[in-house]
C-alpha cells in the first residue's frame, strides 16, 4: 500500500499539470476584417472568420456570416474586433425632415462614461461659470430632454467583457492585447429643428416668481455651448418614459450656508499648557 500511494499522488498531480497548461477551447466567431463605421452595410469582405479563446467571448457573438451580411452597423468596429448581434441593425438611425444632427464633444463625466448607445435618450444639463459677468459662481440647469443618440465615437465607449481585448491570430500563435479605451470622444444627437421652451420652476425658492420660461432653439444652444469657454454641457440618460422634469436651476453659490455668528476655535496651544497654568488664568 505504501508503495501504490506516491505513484497515485504522482499520478494526481500529472493530470492537475495537464488542465492547467491546457489551452482554452476556441470558438470560430465572426470579426471585422477592417475598419467598419457607423451605418456601414455589411458584405462578404468586410468580415472573416476568427478562432478566439471561448472564455473572451460575449453571448451574442455571432458564428455565422450569413447572419450578418447585408445588415447594417450600429456601432462602429475596428479591425479585429468581435462583431455581436447587437452591432447590427436592418437599417441605420436616419433623421427625419425636422430635426437635424448635432455633434458634440463628451468626456467620461459629461458622456456617462461611454455607457450610451445609438437610440438610447438623454436629457441635457446646461452649466454656466459667470465669472465673466462680474459674478463669482456657477449654474446649472436641466435644459432639455428627450435627444436621441445617433452616433457615439467607438473607441469612446464602454468596452463589455469580450471587447476589453483585441486578438489576433497568425500560424501557431495567438495574441491577445489589452485595447485602449479614449476617454474622451464625439457624440451625435438628433435635435429638433423647432424651438424649444425651456421651463424655469420657482415655486419653491421664489413663490412669487411662479413659473417662467426661455424659448431657445436646441441646435444652436447646443453649438453655442461646444464653442463656449464659460459653458459646458452634460447628460444624463432617460427611460422611454420618462417623467417630465421642471427645475428652478441652481446657482452654486447658495448652497453654501454660514452660522451667523462664526463658530470659535479653540486654540490647541491651551492643551500644550500645563493644567496648573489653565487653571490660573481662568
Amino acid at each position: 500500500m505504501k508503495n501504490i500511494l506516491p505513484i497515485i499522488l504522482a499520478a494526481v498531480a500529472f493530470i492537475a499539470v495537464l488542465l492547467i497548461l491546457s489551452p482554452t477551447p476556441k470558438v470560430e466567431v465572426v470579426t471585422a476584417a477592417r475598419e467598419l463605421p457607423f451605418g456601414h452595410t455589411v458584405q462578404s469582405e468586410d468580415i472573416r472568420i476568427s478562432s478566439l479563446p471561448k472564455d473572451i467571448l460575449p453571448k451574442d457573438a455571432l458564428t455565422d456570416p450569413a447572419q450578418i451580411v447585408g445588415l447594417t452597423i450600429n456601432v462602429g468596429r475596428s479591425e479585429g474586433d468581435i462583431i455581436r448581434l447587437s452591432h447590427v441593425g436592418e437599417q441605420p438611425m436616419t433623421l427625419s425632415p425636422d430635426e437635424r444632427a448635432v455633434a458634440v464633444t463628451v468626456d467620461n463625466a459629461s458622456g456617462l462614461a461611454g455607457l450610451l448607445r445609438q437610440g438610447d435618450l438623454v436629457g441635457v444639463i446646461v452649466i454656466v461659470d459667470s465669472s465673466s459677468a462680474g459674478e463669482t459662481g456657477t449654474y446649472s440647469k436641466a435644459a432639455v430632454e428627450n435627444l436621441r443618440v445617433l452616433y457615439l465615437s467607438p473607441d469612446f465607449q464602454a468596452l463589455e467583457p469580450g471587447e476589453d481585448v483585441v486578438t489576433t491570430e497568425t500560424d501557431n500563435t495567438t495574441a491577445t492585447v489589452a485595447k485602449d479605451r479614449k476617454t474622451q470622444g464625439a457624440l451625435v444627437l438628433a435635435v429638433p429643428i423647432e424651438s424649444m421652451t425651456i421651463m424655469y420652476d420657482f415655486s419653491e425658492v421664489e413663490p412669487a416668481l411662479g413659473q417662467q420660461k426661455r424659448v431657445v432653439n436646441v441646435i444652436e444652444m447646443l453649438t453655442a455651448l461646444e464653442a463656449s469657454e464659460n459653458g459646458r454641457l452634460f447628460l444624463y440618460l432617460m427611460p422611454r418614459d420618462a417623467q417630465e422634469m421642471v427645475t428652478s436651476g441652481l446657482w452654486l453659490p447658495e448652497l453654501v450656508i454660514k452660522p451667523y455668528k462664526p463658530t470659535p476655535t479653540i486654540s490647541p496651544e491651551i492643551f500644550e499648557q500645563p493644567v496648573e497654568e489653565v487653571l490660573a488664568g481662568e
